[in-house]
C-alpha cells in the first residue's frame, strides 16, 4: 500500500463546526472527513479537552486528534502527551497567580483555558511571564508550556506517522496561524478572521464544515497540485 501524499491539518471550532450548531459537528462533515482518513491523514488540532471533543463529534475518526492546543496527541490507540513534571509545577504557580488576580479558568490535562481572557490579556500574560506562553483564540486565551503550540503539536503526530508529503493547514482564528508555518498550503474558511484570509494561499468559499469538505473535495480533483 502507498504511503499518504498528502495530510490536511484542520481547526475544529469556526472550521469543522459551526458555532451556530452548538460546535456540535455535522454528519456529512464527519463522513467526508472520515472517508478522505481512509487514503490520506487529516488531522483535527483543536484547544479543547479530549472528552469535551468526544462529545461535539462522536463519530468523526481522523488519523490523528491533536488536541489541547498541541499539548496532546490521540491516534492509534495512544496518547501522547507534551508536557513535563516542570511545566506541572509552573502550572500550579501560574494558576495561583491568576485566583490572586481574579481571573477565571479551567485547565485540561496540560493546557489552562481563560474565556473571555482576552480583555485582560494585559493581566493574564504577566501571570504567564517566565512560566508558559499565551495564545489569544479570539476572546479567549490558551496558556501552554513554552514551545508546545498547534503545530509543533501536529509536527511531532507527522513525525510518528513517518509521514512525507503535502500538507494543507485550514483555519479560522489567531491560534491557527501557527499551522500556517508549517503548512505548503495555507487555507481558511470563509468565516476566518481577516488576519487569517491575509496570511492564506486560499480563501474558500464556503464556511465552517462546508469550506473544509469544499477543500477535500479540491483535492480528490487536483484543482489543487498533489
Amino acid at each position: 500500500m502507498n504511503s499518504p501524499k498528502v495530510a490536511v491539518v484542520s481547526d475544529y471550532d469556526r472550521t469543522l463546526a459551526c458555532e451556530s450548531d452548538g460546535f456540535r459537528i455535522r454528519e456529512d462533515v464527519s463522513e467526508a472527513v472520515n472517508e478522505f482518513s481512509r487514503k490520506h491523514v487529516f488531522i483535527v488540532a483543536s484547544g479543547r479537552e479530549e472528552k469535551i471533543i468526544r462529545e461535539l463529534a462522536p463519530n468523526l475518526r481522523p488519523t490523528v486528534w491533536v488536541l489541547e492546543n498541541g499539548a496532546k496527541l490521540v491516534f492509534q490507540g495512544r496518547t501522547v502527551l507534551l508536557s513535563t513534571d516542570e511545566w506541572m509545577a509552573d502550572r500550579d504557580k501560574i494558576l495561583s497567580k491568576l485566583s490572586q488576580l481574579g481571573i477565571e479558568y479551567s485547565v485540561g490535562e496540560v493546557i489552562i483555558y481563560v474565556n473571555g481572557g482576552s480583555q485582560k490579556i494585559k493581566e493574564v500574560l504577566e501571570a504567564v511571564k517566565g512560566l508558559g506562553h499565551a495564545e489569544r483564540n479570539r476572546s479567549d486565551v490558551m496558556i501552554l508550556p513554552k514551545g508546545v503550540n498547534k503545530a509543533n503539536g501536529v509536527l511531532r503526530a507527522l513525525k510518528e506517522l513517518n509521514f512525507e508529503g503535502k500538507i494543507y493547514a485550514v483555519g479560522d482564528s489567531e491560534n491557527d496561524l501557527s499551522l500556517f508555518e508549517i503548512a505548503d498550503v495555507k487555507v481558511a474558511v470563509a468565516n476566518a478572521l481577516d488576519e487569517v484570509k491575509r496570511a492564506a494561499d486560499i480563501v474558500l468559499d464556503k464556511p465552517n464544515g462546508l469550506g473544509v469538505k469544499e477543500l477535500l473535495e479540491r483535492i480528490y480533483r487536483n484543482e489543487e497540485t498533489l
